[in-house]
């Protein structure tokens, strides 16, 4: 008799979001917008509020709160890494001398914080993208949402 796993793998809470993904009510995204969330999935919770925003242009304020959460959450997640290489990287390069900075060790830091910068300019230019092209538009008899996109 084998033993049976009681809590969901990481994988499988994946493998789930994943399918839950063909929500196509407003209920069925708020929820799975709440459920990435708390699984701290922010980058499958961004896809899950721009297919609300295609079915529901005007957000709420609860709801352009959770937007906000989920891009922050998804820059988040890249700024972290990112921090903790510049400092590794500043250490290094305060412990060294001129000719031991050719390291191969400091030139992988280098490359992965300068590989981190490009991800996080990408994802800063596709929120913009989506604020110019989705939410300001379409936020048309709200003016609160229309300052709320500006303001943040």
């Amino acid at each position: 008799m084998g033993y049976k796993r009681r809590h969901p793998t990481k994988r499988s809470i994946h493998s789930q979001l994943n399918s839950q993904m063909a929500a196509e009510t407003k209920e069925e995204l708020l929820f799975l917008i709440n459920l990435c969330d708390t699984a701290k999935c922010f980058n499958k919770m961004v896809d899950a509020v721009k297919k609300l925003v295609s079915i529901c242009p005007e957000l709420s304020y609860e709801e352009r709160y959770l937007l906000w959460v989920a891009f922050k959450g998804a820059m988040s997640s890249i700024r972290q890494p990112w921090r903790a290489l510049c400092a590794i990287e500043q250490r290094s390069f305060s412990d060294i001398t001129e000719a031991q900075r050719s390291n191969s060790h400091l030139l992988v830091i280098e490359s992965y914080r300068e590989e981190l910068e490009v991800e996080l300019l990408a994802n800063c230019r596709g929120v913009l993208d989506f604020l110019d092209a989705s939410l300001i538009p379409n936020a048309t008899t709200n003016l609160e949402a229309k300052v709320s996109y500006f303001y943040q």
